[in-house]
Parts: structure tokens; C-alpha cells; sequence
């Protein structure tokens, strides 16, 4: 199945133009870095932070983006502690940067063996829905959790690090699709000959 199929992904036309705003974005993000303000968090940041050996298309900016998406798409019915926890979960068992596309279901498994230490916090509802969000980010569109599918917009949002920006009905929550279709316009903006 295809990937890009699935999310409804839309590439930008000059791969040169979208790279560069790609970086110009990234620059902009790494000055903005998140306020973390539970400690458990920023425990499981650093923990991941020191971990992580693959660079940083999948790592501790990108993870820091999907944080601050995730306060952006808080609502009704989304536990904002499961968001934060995915933001540096969701990517933390990936084992090549292009076409590892089981390592959902890996991190969902792992997390089990920092359940009483990083994520002791959680309660049991809290925790399986962190597992079903790492679990499914990779080949499910949405579930009908908002806070499930908020994790999956969380990430999704950040596709402009790697030229790729989602489009706006293939969002799961009803925030995601305002923001990817503010993201969109941005970048129509920006480079206005480039977009398909």
C-alpha cells in the first residue's frame, strides 16, 4: 500500500523550493522550543534525547514540533498528557528514516518496559491510548478518538520538514484540518508557482 496514497499527502512540484522552505520552517522552529511544564515530560525528552542515534528527520526537533502541535489541537475530549507523551514516543523505535513502517507497533511494545518509570504517571486508560496512538500513527487516517487522532495531526502537522505538506481533509480532528490548511496557504504564499 502506499503511503503517501493513505494520508493524501501533497508534494510540493519544485523539490528545490520546498526543501528551501522546509529549512526556513525549521530554522523558525528550532528558536521556538517548547515549555515543557510537567517534569515527566521533560524526563521522557531527555531520556529519548540521549537515546536517539538516527538524526533529526525523526528526532528531537521534529519530536519538539509534534509537542507544540499537540497544545495546538487540545479540545474537548483530547488528555492532553497522552499527546505530550506521544509527541516523543511515537518515533523512538524507528530503525531507518524512509521505510520502517512497523515501528508503531514496536514503540507500542517497548513502552511497556518504561511503563513504571517514565510513564508511571499514566493510569491504564491513559497508557493503552498512548499505545494505540504509537501503534496505529503509521497506517491509520483517524479512529474516531480525539485523542488519538489528535496525536496523529500532531505528527502529521510537521511534514513540512521533509517538503511535504498534508492535505487539509485527510486530517483526523476538525483543528488539524484548519491548521494543515493554514500550513498550506503559507506556503501557496510563499512560493506561489510551486504548488500543485
Amino acid at each position: 500500500m502506499n503511503w503517501k496514497m493513505i494520508f493524501g499527502f501533497q508534494f510540493l512540484k519544485d523539490k528545490k523550493a520546498g526543501r528551501k522552505w522546509a529549512e526556513e520552517q525549521r530554522q523558525s522552529e528550532l528558536q521556538e522550543m517548547p515549555v515543557i511544564t510537567d517534569p515527566e515530560v521533560e524526563a521522557l525528552r531527555q531520556y529519548v534525547k540521549e537515546k536517539w542515534t538516527m538524526g533529526e528527520s525523526h528526532g528531537l526537533s521534529h519530536w519538539d514540533n509534534v509537542y507544540k502541535n499537540g497544545l495546538l489541537l487540545q479540545d474537548d475530549g483530547v488528555n492532553e498528557r497522552v499527546v505530550q507523551r506521544f509527541a516523543y514516543l511515537h518515533d523512538f523505535c524507528k530503525q531507518d528514516d524512509v521505510t520502517d513502517r512497523e515501528h508503531g507497533p514496536r514503540v507500542a511494545e517497548w513502552m511497556v518496559s518504561i511503563r513504571d518509570t517514565l510513564l508511571r504517571s499514566l493510569s491504564d486508560e491513559e497508557f493503552h491510548l498512548l499505545q494505540e496512538a504509537c501503534r496505529l500513527h503509521t497506517s491509520t487516517e483517524r479512529t474516531g478518538d480525539p485523542t488519538i487522532d489528535a496525536c496523529f495531526d500532531a505528527d502529521r502537522l510537521d511534514l513540512g520538514r521533509v517538503g511535504i505538506t498534508p492535505t487539509p481533509n485527510k486530517m483526523a480532528t476538525e483543528k488539524g484540518r484548519h491548521l494543515a490548511m493554514k500550513k498550506k496557504l503559507d506556503i501557496k504564499n510563499a512560493y506561489p508557482n510551486f504548488m500543485t
